[in-house]
């Protein structure tokens, strides 16, 4: 507000001062015009009749009958220093008849210019132009002295009334512009006040979330910048509230998740003293286990945390042959699953994809099928390049009790689990319930997404579909 003052205070205040120049110009030039137009008609009168008289004073005498002066203008003729005429309107500025001894006058004809500006304590800011009319030689006997006697036109343009109405003008845009400001003033605080209102509404409301609220919104009224502005904040307090209700229940997961195994390790740590050698073997084996699932955990948690912050060493991408990845892909699924798993389909070509994360993901989806089924069941690996898609695709089928329909759309969220958690044998099969996160994490670093088709009680088909660019491609 200080600002748009200062600006139109300035702008104002610059108008007045143009207008007082240029009406103060104006009176200049309008009184110098008027002495300038009286010299040339004096000039002009006697280069066209001053044959006709005998002397300078007939043909002042016969000018200044002639001629009527503009308003506030005197004309006068002075012959052998001696006031002859004076033609010229009475006015509240300009005297009725002037006298020789007046300083004005004085001045005008001691001054050695022909024209000028002359100002006395009576009369301020008078224009003068003196005009001569001829130079008459005269003697004096009885001094024995010659002399020279020039006459003169007197023209005299008084302008203090003229330059005192600027100045009456010039206050008066002033005030009018003081006026203006204020009232420019007032509107720039009411409408500073109408734009800080919703400002001040999304101060408050952000003053008042904690880690706790996270519910208040800021009322939305109109449809402006400052409403667009709302909205987006609104929406932006609705993306916090989801992920700060994720971690959350994240963290509420991941502690459950973690009590079990220290609750373990804790109770058998506690049972080595009283326990024969068989039991203190058993409970170090068990402790080792859980520190294992503890740790493998961890790092499962830790690959979340770098694929959610899109690190760039994330992925690693580089030319890749499909059909030897396939194939490493077996001859390392069939460690993990004792031989049970069979490569049923081979993709053939080179694209650009991070084969590390890929294998990572593939041997997490048959880790799973080996949790899920039992120890004669067969595990199937395939690949697909579809090149009119632009995808390349990896799955592992299992025959397990497949995945239940309600189960499918949180299979792939953290510490959830979709398929039956106990074998045909009744053991529980442990897990955090990271690996298919891992799994959807990584094909969403590439740009494509996780899958699963089942029918419960037949089994489930596990995979991950990626968008590919072709490794010749001159743009990589």
């Amino acid at each position: 507000m200080i600002w748009i003052i200062v600006v139109v205070f300035s702008a104002l205040a610059s108008m007045v001062f143009l207008q007082d120049t240029v009406r103060r110009s104006q009176v200049h030039t309008s009184a110098n015009a008027s002495v300038e137009k009286a010299v040339l008609e004096l000039r002009s009168f006697s280069d066209n009749f001053g044959q006709d008289f005998p002397d300078s004073r007939s043909l002042l005498e016969n000018f200044l009958r002639r001629e009527i002066p503009d308003r506030n203008e005197v004309l006068i003729g002075v012959v052998d220093s001696h006031l002859i005429q004076q033609q010229g309107f009475k006015s509240s500025e300009k005297p009725a008849v002037l006298s020789l001894d007046e300083q004005l006058l004085r001045s005008v004809i001691a001054d050695v210019s022909y024209s000028g500006i002359t100002s006395t304590p009576e009369y301020k800011n008078v224009h003068w132009g003196k005009v001569p009319i001829g130079t008459e030689m005269h003697s004096n006997q009885e001094q024995n002295q010659v002399f020279y006697r020039t006459d003169y036109l007197l023209v005299l343009v008084f302008t203090s009334a003229r330059y005192d109405a600027v100045a009456q003008e010039t206050k008066l845009f002033a005030a009018l512009g003081f006026l203006g400001l204020l009232l420019s003033a007032v509107i720039a605080w009411l409408v500073a006040a109408q734009v800080l209102v919703p400002v001040r509404a999304l101060r408050d409301v952000a003053a008042q979330i904690s880690d706790s609220d996270l519910k208040t919104r800021v009322p939305v009224h109109g449809d402006d910048e400052i409403a667009q502005l709302a909205r987006t904040f609104n929406r932006m307090l609705d993306r916090i509230d989801l992920a700060y209700a994720a971690q959350r229940q994240f963290v509420d997961d991941a502690g459950h998740e973690l009590r079990t195994p220290i609750t373990v390790v804790r109770g058998h740590l506690e049972l080595l003293e009283s326990g024969d050698a068989a039991q203190r073997t058993r409970s170090i084996q068990l402790c080792t286990q859980e520190l294992d699932r503890m740790t493998r955990m961890v790092n499962d948690l830790l690959t979340l945390a770098i694929a959610d912050a899109n690190a760039a060493d994330f992925l690693h991408l580089a030319p890749c042959d499909l059909s030897e990845l396939s194939i490493s892909l077996d001859d390392k699924a069939a460690m993990l699953s004792q031989g049970r798993t069979d490569l049923v389909a081979i993709a053939e070509g080179v694209v650009l994809l991070d084969a590390e994360r890929v294998t990572e993901a593939v041997l997490e989806l048959v880790r799973n099928a080996v949790k899920y089924t039992d120890e004669v069941t067969p595990i199937l690996l395939s690949s697909s390049l579809d090149e009119s898609a632009q995808t390349v695709s990896f799955s592992v089928r299992d025959f397990g009790p497949g995945v239940k329909p309600e189960a499918k759309e949180n299979l792939f969220k953290r510490f959830r689990r979709g398929q039956h958690e106990q074998s045909d044998k009744g053991v529980a099969k442990k897990g955090a319930g990271l690996g298919l996160s891992i799994v959807s994490a990584i094909a969403q670093a590439h740009g494509g997404h996780a899958w699963v088709e089942s029918v419960e009680g037949q089994g489930a088909t596990f995979g991950i579909t990626l968008p590919v660019q072709s490794a010749d491609d001159p743009f990589f």
